[in-house]
């Protein structure tokens, strides 16, 4: 996945309601999870990491007020 494609989730989550975000972490997280002996495509796990910085980045946000 290129900074580009990163960039546009980042953009995308941006626009979401923080209810959203949630939703959109629990799916990636779900997609990540071990399926038997199928491993989550590293796009996938890019995605979810992806979310996983964006709430970490508005959390910190939200606690510097």
């Amino acid at each position: 996945m290129s900074r580009e494609d990163l960039k546009t989730i980042w953009n995308r989550l941006a626009m979401l309601s923080p209810y959203l975000v949630k939703e959109e972490y629990r799916r990636t997280y779900k997609e990540c999870c071990l399926d038997g002996e199928r491993l989550p495509p590293p796009r996938t796990i890019q995605e979810f990491v992806t979310v996983w910085k964006f709430m970490r980045h508005g959390r910190r946000r939200d606690q510097s007020h």
